[in-house]
């Protein structure tokens, strides 16, 4: 069976249903093992306290649970064997394979932090945002942000929404502002970001401003 994508430390239970087929005798069920593959997989065992050898009336069913928890990200995908082994003088043992995806988080970055020539005004803090979204998969993408650098005094994180779990297709802005401390250019500072996108664990985006010396004429 195919359990298709499943999110990191979350259970996903297919049910094996095993049919007593026969006209004349009971079926008994004795085992069902995974003999092969990734552990993320296991026979997850019956309800109500039952456990197995169950024995089958005729006509009758019973389904076994098989349990894939996937503990890391994929790909490649995750595959395991099972052994079912019954009385059947003629199926026994039925061997089959189970497979299943926990695709990583892909993070996706927009927007910039040019802020270009700015006029020194205490009163006022010019703002850009970068939008951080989880763009595909079914984990969560693991989010924190920081400004890092020397020049860094001259930009502020408004009301830093990180670090946050971004859900699938759910994207979180963060606004930066410029707040010059004196007059030149201003730019030995980056807004760095890091999530668990195994394939890219950390964004840079450089932070850039110029704010020029006013110039006063008297007459």
């Amino acid at each position: 069976g195919n359990f298709g994508n499943v999110q990191v430390d979350e259970p996903k239970i297919l049910n094996l249903q095993v049919i007593n087929q026969s006209s004349l005798c009971e079926l008994t069920v004795i085992s069902l093992t995974r003999t092969a593959g990734d552990t993320d997989f296991s026979f997850a065992g019956l309800a109500n306290g039952l456990t197995l050898p169950v024995t089958l009336p005729i006509g009758q069913n019973i389904d076994l649970p098989i349990q894939f928890l996937p503990t890391g990200f994929t790909p490649p995908a995750k595959t395991a064997t099972f052994t079912l082994t019954t009385n059947d003088p003629n199926d026994s043992p039925l061997v089959f394979g189970v497979s299943g995806l926990s695709p990583a988080p892909e993070i996706t970055v927009s927007g910039g932090l040019d802020f270009g020539t700015v006029c020194y005004d205490e009163g006022s803090a010019p703002e850009q945002t970068v939008t951080v979204c989880n763009g595909d998969g079914v984990n969560f993408l693991s989010v924190e942000a920081e400004l890092v650098g020397a020049g860094c005094g001259d930009f502020a994180i408004e009301g830093n929404p990180f670090p946050a779990d971004l859900s699938p297709d759910f994207c979180v802005p963060i606004t930066v502002q410029y707040t010059p401390t004196g007059v030149g250019d201003h730019n030995a500072c980056d807004l760095v970001i890091t999530s668990n996108d195994p394939d890219e664990t950390e964004i840079s985006i450089p932070a850039s401003g110029s704010t020029p010396a006013q110039v006063i004429d008297v007459n």
